[in-house]
This record gives C-alpha cells, sequence and structure tokens, in this order.
C-alpha cells in the first residue's frame, strides 16, 4: 500500500493525535509534535478512479480506514483533473452526516465541507488553521450523526492548480457512523449554464474565483445589458450555503443595490435572497457569494423583470407606495440597508409614521441631518406594522424603510402632529388620550418608553385601570406613592394586546404607569380608571 502524507500544523490538536490516537509515523516523543510533522492518509492504487461527472453509491463500513485524532471511517478516490478545471462533489446520507475533501496532487487540502479544515474554510486557500486530518471528520465536539431517515447532504469545490492525480474523500462526521452515502462530481464548467437576463441559471462560487465587489468574498459574476430603465428582481438558492446577491455596475464597479443578509438565516441554513433594483440603461454585472468568506459551492439565480411602477416623491402626509428592496443604502450607524425618504420639518411637532409590508417583517428608522438615529420601530414578523412617533425640531432628516430578509410591496403612511402637551393626573371615571413618543420617559427596569400618571384615591374602591392601543402591546403598571409595584399586567386577556389592571385600593396617592411590552414601541393609547364592584 502506498502511503500519502497529509501535513499537519502545530500545536494541541497534533499532539492529540499523536498521543491519544497514535498515529502511525508519530514521533515517540510528544515534544516533537511542537514542530511540523505529517500524519498517515492511507491510499492505495487500487482506489476507485472516478471521472467528473461520475455518480457513486458507496459504503462506508468497518473495513474503511480510521482517520486520526477521533477515528471516523473514511473512503478515498482518485480523480485525474487537468489545471484550472473546477471540480464540485456532493456526497449525502441517509445514516450520517458526510464530510467531503479535496486534496491535491502534493497531499495539500484544498476544500472541506468541515468549515474551518482549510481550503474551503480558509481565508487563504490551500492549508487552513486545523490540520489536515480535521478535514476527514470525527473531531471531538462535532455533532453526531442523524438518525436513519434524516438525510443530510455535503459539498466541497475546489480548483486545479495543475494537472494531476487528486484525491477525493468521503468520511462521516461521527466517528461511530457506517452505512451507504452518495457521491456526484461535477466539472463546474460543464454544469455551469450561460446566463440570460429574465431567466434561470447554474453557477459556482469558489476559491480561485472572481471577488464579489459587494462582500470582497469569492463570487460568481454574471454581465448583462439593460436597453431601457427596467426594474429587475434576482433571486438565488443554495442548498450549501447561505448565497448573497448584488446588482454592479460594470463599468464602475459601484454597487448598485444588494439583498439584505441576516443572521436568521443561520451559517448554512438556507435562505432565498432578493435583490430589487431600478436600472437604467447601461451594462451590469450579477454578483453572487456568501456573507460568510468560507461558504462556497452551487447556486441557482432567477432573474425578473418587475412590474412595478417607479414610486412618486415622497411627502409627509401622504400615502406612499413601493417595493422593498428597490432603492436601498446603508443605514448610517447601522448594519442594515435601507430605502431612504428625506424630508424637511419647518416647526416644532411630531412626527408619525406606519409601515405596513404583508410579505416582510419591516424596520423604520428615522435619522436627522447628521446621520444619527433619531427612533427606530421594528415589526419582525410578517403581517405586522411598523409604528414610530417622535418629536421633531426644525430641520433635515430621513425615513429609512428596511425589512428583516423578505421582499415586496410596503406602504408607508405618515404625518405631522401638534406636539401633545403631557397630562400628569388621572382620576377615576376619566379616559385620557396620550402617545408614547422616543422622548418619552424610559422605565427604570423594563427599559420601555412611559408616561406616569397621579391617582388620588379618597375612599376604599375598587377599580379597573385599562390601557388601549392599536399601535402598540400595551404594558400597565401601578405603584404606589413611594415607588412600590402594586400590580402589573400584559395582556387583559388572551389574543389581545390591551392591559388592564383589577385591583381594590384604600385611600392615597398612586402613580399608573403606561409603558410598552417591549422596548422602543412608540404610539397612540388610551388609559382609564373606573370603579368597579368591590373585591
Amino acid at each position: 500500500m502506498m502511503v500519502r502524507w497529509l501535513p499537519l500544523v502545530k500545536g494541541a490538536a497534533l499532539v492529540s493525535c499523536l498521543v491519544a490516537a497514535g498515529c502511525a509515523g508519530a514521533p515517540a516523543d510528544p515534544a516533537a509534535a511542537q514542530s511540523p510533522a505529517r500524519a498517515p492518509l492511507a491510499t492505495s492504487d487500487a482506489d476507485p478512479l472516478v471521472a467528473p461527472g461520475d455518480s457513486i453509491t458507496d459504503r462506508l463500513t468497518d473495513a474503511d480506514p480510521a482517520a486520526p485524532v477521533a477515528g471516523a471511517p473514511y473512503r478515498v478516490y482518485r480523480v485525474a483533473l487537468e489545471e484550472d478545471d473546477v471540480l464540485y462533489a456532493v456526497a449525502d446520507s441517509a445514516h450520517f452526516t458526510p464530510t467531503v475533501s479535496l486534496f491535491g496532487p502534493d497531499a495539500s487540502l484544498l476544500s472541506s465541507s468541515r468549515r474551518g479544515a482549510g481550503g474551503q474554510g480558509s481565508p487563504a486557500g490551500g492549508m487552513g488553521d486545523l490540520h489536515a486530518a480535521a478535514a476527514l471528520g470525527g473531531m471531538a465536539g462535532m455533532a453526531a450523526s442523524p438518525g436513519a431517515g434524516d438525510e443530510q447532504n455535503k459539498s466541497a469545490i475546489a480548483q486545479a492548480d495543475r494537472d494531476g492525480e487528486y484525491l477525493l474523500v468521503v468520511s462521516s462526521e461521527s466517528p461511530s457512523a457506517r452505512g451507504s452515502f452518495h457521491l456526484e462530481t461535477e466539472l463546474a464548467s460543464a454544469a455551469r449554464t450561460d446566463f440570460e437576463l429574465f431567466s434561470h441559471a447554474t453557477g459556482f462560487v469558489h476559491e480561485g474565483g472572481s471577488l464579489d465587489p459587494a462582500t470582497r468574498n469569492p463570487g460568481d459574476l454574471h454581465t448583462f445589458a439593460i436597453d431601457e430603465p427596467t426594474i429587475v428582481s434576482a433571486k438565488v438558492t443554495s442548498s450549501d450555503f447561505a448565497p448573497h446577491v448584488s446588482f454592479v455596475d460594470a463599468k464602475t464597479g459601484a454597487v448598485v443595490a444588494r439583498s439584505q443578509h441576516h443572521e436568521h438565516y443561520g451559517m448554512h441554513q438556507q435562505g432565498e435572497p432578493r435583490v430589487v433594483a431600478s436600472l437604467d440603461a447601461g451594462d451590469y454585472q450579477l454578483a453572487v457569494s456568501s456573507p460568510h468568506r468560507d461558504d462556497l459551492g452551487r447556486y441557482t439565480v432567477q432573474t425578473t423583470r418587475m412590474d412595478v411602477d417607479a414610486p412618486d416623491d415622497f411627502v409627509v402626509g401622504s400615502e406612499f407606495e413601493s417595493y422593498i428592496g428597490l432603492a436601498s443604502q446603508q443605514i448610517p450607524g447601522l448594519y442594515r440597508e435601507g430605502e431612504p425618504m428625506s424630508f424637511e420639518v419647518e416647526e416644532e411637532s411630531l412626527l408619525a409614521a406606519t409601515l405596513h409590508a404583508g410579505e416582510a417583517g419591516t424596520q423604520l428608522v428615522l435619522t436627522d441631518g447628521s446621520g444619527q438615529a433619531v427612533v427606530e420601530g421594528a415589526a419582525p414578523m410578517h403581517g405586522q406594522a411598523a409604528r414610530i412617533v417622535a418629536p421633531v425640531e426644525p430641520g433635515s432628516y430621513t425615513l429609512w424603510v428596511a425589512s428583516y430578509g423578505g421582499q415586496g410591496r410596503y406602504t408607508l403612511s405618515t404625518e405631522f402632529r401638534e406636539p401633545i402637551d403631557g397630562v400628569s393626573e388621572l382620576t377615576v371615571g376619566e379616559t385620557i388620550t396620550s402617545v408614547l413618543t422616543s422622548a418619552s420617559e424610559t422605565h427604570p427596569t423594563r427599559g420601555t418608553h412611559v408616561e406616569y400618571f397621579d391617582l388620588e384615591i379618597d375612599d376604599r374602591v375598587a377599580v379597573g385601570i385599562d390601557m388601549r392601543s392599536t399601535s402598540l402591546d400595551a404594558y400597565l403598571v401601578l405603584e404606589s406613592a413611594d415607588g412600590h409595584v402594586i400590580e402589573e399586567n400584559d395582556d387583559a386577556a388572551p389574543g389581545t394586546t390591551d392591559a388592564r389592571i383589577e385591583t381594590s385600593l384604600d385611600p392615597g396617592s398612586y402613580r399608573v404607569g403606561a409603558t410598552t411590552f417591549q422596548a422602543g414601541e412608540t404610539g397612540d393609547y388610551e388609559v382609564s380608571v373606573e370603579a368597579t364592584e368591590s373585591r
């Protein structure tokens, strides 16, 4: 049997291989592990020779060689590549979570589905910051294999730097896992489809390819021309990585529009990011990559001509309709993009804004002339409305419409209101209409906006205190004169966001706090106190 050697790096991981696993060929003195060493990957001329495009069904068994460190079994396949060939390999199994790794003719690790194991998981490519044996799976602390029926698939992709025979290795992330798997290989050049605007295309993101101007990560670029002003949507899907898509001016390299990435997609969970842009006549590039530099693999992109009218000019006091992501820019000071609407304030007033978008969770951000955020309002769930109410002084402002990764039409309603003089007293039998704004007092323990009302009780009485609102999730707090919390309530009844407190009060001074369930909420509300039957 011929033995090929995989380079390892210095450090404790190597020591664990040498001492705990007893790697063959290891120096007897563990101190020798502090210098570069090599651990064996057993290969043989009898290893199957596969050609790009082959589809293989095979099994991991107890008879297979075991990887260093934790002993995960592995299978080796030889594949002949020419310089600049890009090989894509994907393995799936219903019995275990597979690892796919590609090694060069010199046994250097080029790519692995194990993030951070070198190549695909390494910013520099080639050898990563973990020893190559990690790419074979079975490292301590990794996830155990799933049960039968929980099919898992993993991929690796790398560009050949010379003509030669490369090694494709399939292993398990768990040393105890065995069972059948399916392996498919293909050259990216053969699987890639030509990009045409307003159609589907398949492509690949890999080290050594193009650089995405938007993310500065490895990417794939498609050039196209627009003959007349057109609103274009591009959506990307991938089973290998969390994708990002953008439109780039082909002449200047400037990013025209880009999709929004948010961590709820997860590192390798699947989202369908979309970018929408109004493009004038000219030459452009569609760039596909990932926000995470080590995310590589195959993707599909679909471009569509949008039947969306260009929005009218934004004016406070009128209803504004547009499409999320149509003209997004970076929001100052935030890791998020939004569509900006600029306006001027001539006299001190309250700005009230409500954003409705049925297909996406949304966020409103108000910034002043210096780019500082004045107030934010969020509605993360689809179908909810994002709202803000903020006092504004004369000057320049920008209202930003952002989303939590979704797309779709939206309606923005805005108005200027007269400032409200605060009412500080509340009596039994009285109802007060007020508004929580970004300038309202902050509740000392909840961190929410709050307004306090003094309540005087002359005779012992049973009362019902209500807070009602259609624009915020009401929360009531009843305190004694010295600030001790007597009662508090979030929901008056299941399915409602109004709040209600029912209690009996002795003569004395009390304080009613009208606040919200979540921090940052603003909006109109009513608060009232009524006498009820004795408790």
